[in-house]
């Protein structure tokens, strides 16, 4: 049975006919195909059997009823379906969520306003190396960036947020922090790129990334083995100077925090400390600047170990000679190359570059 609409459709196709062909007619009763096409009321029948239509178009008329009724239950089937399936959702694309296309993000948020603020906090992961010949050190930490831009937000009934990885991080804007003094860095990326983007809904975002940097940290060695080294990693903006930018520790001296086992064969890390300050550039102006502090003492024990202690075993042995005959020279030569030999080996480890001038004042006496 077709439904009322059908019935409709049928009805005016089969006037339409027996006004432009009426020498093609036949009864409908005659029609196979068409004697299933009653309605309950019998309206549909008493007119068609009136007008009479072509055998083509009640064939037609068969097949669209029977494929609308094919089609109705798949309709009613894929309903049913979906009521059972209720946890897959229509996915929603990120882009249009967030309105991206709607936004020209080449600027930063507020252009033309006051300065955005952009906090800062850093988790020190590991101190890798410390070289005193190339005076700098590496270091892996974690650095998170904290802002609002207001074009990022979205409408969420549960208030929650939204995480993302590298890929949208170069359709938004971001922060762009660099390390002065830096050598060489990088971005992790086993298994995939570590960078996290979260998005809250009053749009508020948390961008964060694990790096690995190494930097300069100028050491003086006059006080060699016993000295103390003050270095220090710095943040700041590349682009953007204080007018555009205000960097800043988020949580203030608490943004700083270190992983407790973070140790050093050479030296003891006696104090991590977060600090600020402004740097200026004479063609571009002045520039929030932060300072990631640390204090390293050397471990004295390691350079006994490793140098005090063999040269003294090699002077104790070079003084057996002296209980040698002085008439045998071959064995108190050879003796002495030996010892020689053994502390150039032994003794020595590879220690930092003095400045000639200081060595010499360290070795005249009187000073």
């Amino acid at each position: 049975m077709c439904l009322t609409e059908t019935n409709k459709f049928v009805l005016i196709i089969a006037q339409i006919y027996a006004n432009t062909k009426p020498s093609v007619r036949v009864p409908l009763l005659l029609l196979p195909q068409a004697q299933n096409m009653r309605s309950p009321s019998g309206e549909l029948e008493s007119i068609l059997r009136q007008v009479n239509f072509p055998v083509e178009f009640g064939m037609l008329c068969s097949k669209f009823c029977e494929g609308k009724k094919v089609s109705n239950s798949h309709h009613k089937r894929e309903i049913k379906m979906r009521k059972l399936d209720s946890t897959k959702v229509r996915p929603l694309k990120s882009e249009q969520l967030l309105r991206i296309e709607d936004h020209d993000f080449a600027l930063r948020p507020g252009f033309g306003g006051s300065p955005i603020p952009v906090g800062i906090d850093v988790q020190v992961e590991s101190i890798d190396s410390i070289s005193e010949v190339d005076m700098d050190f590496t270091m892996t930490l974690y650095l998170r960036h904290y802002w609002k831009d207001e074009r990022l937000s979205f409408r969420s009934n549960k208030n929650k947020s939204m995480t993302f990885d590298g890929r949208l991080i170069k359709k938004i804007w971001v922060p762009d922090v660099f390390f002065v003094h830096s050598k060489r860095s990088f971005i992790h990326d086993t298994t995939v790129e570590n960078v996290m983007l979260r998005v809250y809904p009053d749009g508020n975002v948390l961008f964060s990334l694990r790096i690995t940097v190494s930097a300069m940290c100028f050491m003086d060695f006059s006080r060699f083995p016993l000295d103390t080294q003050n270095c220090s990693l710095e943040l700041e903006s590349y682009a953007y100077n204080e007018d555009d930018l205000m960097l800043y520790w988020k949580h203030g001296n608490k943004s700083l925090s270190t992983d407790e086992h973070i140790s050093l064969s050479q030296f003891f890390i006696e104090e991590f400390s977060a600090s600020s300050g402004l740097a200026f550039y004479s063609s571009t102006g002045w520039y929030n600047r932060l300072f990631i502090n640390f204090a390293l003492r050397r471990h004295i024990f390691f350079f006994v170990l490793q140098s005090y202690f063999p040269a003294m075993l090699m002077v104790m042995l070079s003084w057996v000679s002296f209980w040698i005959d002085r008439r045998a020279v071959p064995a108190r030569v050879s003796l002495a190359w030996r010892c020689l030999l053994l502390f150039q080996k032994a003794a020595f480890v590879k220690l930092p570059v003095t400045e000639p001038e200081k060595l010499v004042t360290q070795c005249m006496p009187g000073d």
